[in-house]
């Protein structure tokens, strides 16, 4: 939920502010806002709305935090500000108390049932609570992610954000997008195996393949006639020493591989998106670095038949993890066909199954860069961002 510790400046003057912007935000076209200044004790709200047919709403803010206790004080605190803002706003019809967490639930019952006592009765005048619950929702609304931004020093996209955006593609797509008929199992399966990762599995494999390759070499214990002839500069004992050793290294880099894939998956699985790629890239190269001709000079040596067999299964491994895994950490994938042939289909398909499955997606479609602004500033604006740098929003979207 909302860290209300990092509130800049005066906590209890800028969760005021806050109530204040969000509040403009949502009704200001519904009439005419006044900001009251409080430091010769107020009139029962902090500033109050002014509608077009003369009522008037008003909001007082109450700062009670980090301590949420409804104790007897806050109450009288309270009311206090409910009877000053009934007997000096005479048209108020609504009162809003702003507080940064939720009330128990004695306390809810005491705000319904009790505080509405203090209204008169020939007043009518709707009581209504904002607490933690609520500003969480419009903080999160990607139309006031300029708010959160400005109050908190931070920006949040949560899954309502994605779904907010697909939805205005699927207005602009229109019929063309039926999900029950417009789907290509192939393509999109291709495509998820990518996205989701789960080709990772076959790099686990891969990765076992080669370790059961290298456990079944072994080497004699006897030095062989042929020795001096292949290896003239070595002394046997330290020969096999270095070769045992070489093969456990082998073995225990393609297993450190191995659970970092292993790894990945779970990440994924648990809502961990981000990837650094350099960083796997690095990893790949500093951990699986094979010195082929100098093991093809070894299995030549101490296996003629099979050493082509060998080399060709453990390089196929190897190239296939390498190829295979800088392909899932591709930044891009392209699908080309004619038109009409199904590419926004598909498209839209594939993030619809994110979105269901609560996972983050972003669909632009072509016909909605319609400018030759910067390509930066446009997607900025079609996401409802454009008060963010494009540093900022990329590092938001991590």
């Amino acid at each position: 939920m909302i860290d209300w510790n990092k509130l800049d400046g005066t906590q209890w003057k800028s969760f005021e502010d806050l109530c204040y912007v969000i509040s403009r935000k949502e009704f200001n076209q519904e009439g005419q806002f006044t900001n009251i200044d409080d430091s010769a004790g107020g009139d029962g709200v902090e500033f109050y709305l002014t509608l077009h047919n003369g009522k008037e709403w008003g909001w007082q803010a109450k700062f009670f935090h980090p301590d949420k206790t409804l104790n007897s004080s806050r109450k009288n605190q309270i009311k206090n500000s409910l009877k000053k803002a009934i007997e000096i706003h005479k048209n108020m019809e609504k009162w809003f108390l702003c507080t940064p967490h939720p009330f128990s639930p004695a306390g809810n019952k005491w705000f319904k049932e009790e505080l509405i006592k203090e209204i008169p009765a020939n007043k009518h005048i709707e009581l209504v609570h904002w607490e933690e619950g609520f500003f969480h929702s419009e903080l999160l609304n990607p139309e006031k992610i300029g708010i959160l931004k400005y109050f908190f020093g931070e920006d949040e996209f949560d899954i309502t954000f994605f779904k907010n955006n697909f939805e205005e593609v699927k207005q602009i797509v229109g019929k063309k997008y039926i999900p029950e008929l417009h789907s290509s199992s192939e393509i999109e399966d291709s495509i998820l195996e990518n996205i989701n990762f789960t080709r990772i599995n076959d790099l686990i494999e891969s990765c076992l393949i080669i370790i059961q390759e290298f456990k079944k070499m072994t080497f004699p214990l006897n030095e062989p006639e042929l020795f001096k002839k292949y290896f003239p500069n070595d002394n046997w004992n330290d020969f096999i020493i270095k070769l045992n050793k070489s093969k456990s290294d082998i073995i225990k880099n393609v297993r450190t591989i191995q659970l970092k894939f292993k790894f990945l998956i779970d990440e994924y699985k648990n809502g961990n998106f981000y990837i650094n790629i350099k960083d796997m890239k690095k990893f790949l190269q500093e951990n699986f670095m094979i010195d082929y001709s100098f093991l093809y000079k070894i299995l030549e040596f101490f296996d003629q038949e099979n050493t082509l067999t060998f080399l060709e299964k453990l390089y196929s491994s190897y190239q296939f993890i390498i190829n295979t895994f800088n392909g899932l950490l591709s930044s891009s994938i392209e699908i080309k066909s004619y038109a009409g042939g199904g590419k926004t289909q598909t498209s839209c398909h594939i993030t619809e199954k994110f979105l269901l499955n609560e996972k983050p997606a972003i669909l632009l479609l072509g016909k909605q860069f319609r400018t030759l602004r910067p390509l930066k500033s446009q997607i900025l604006e079609l996401l409802g961002v454009q008060h963010l740098q494009w540093d900022d929003f990329l590092k938001t979207l991590d």
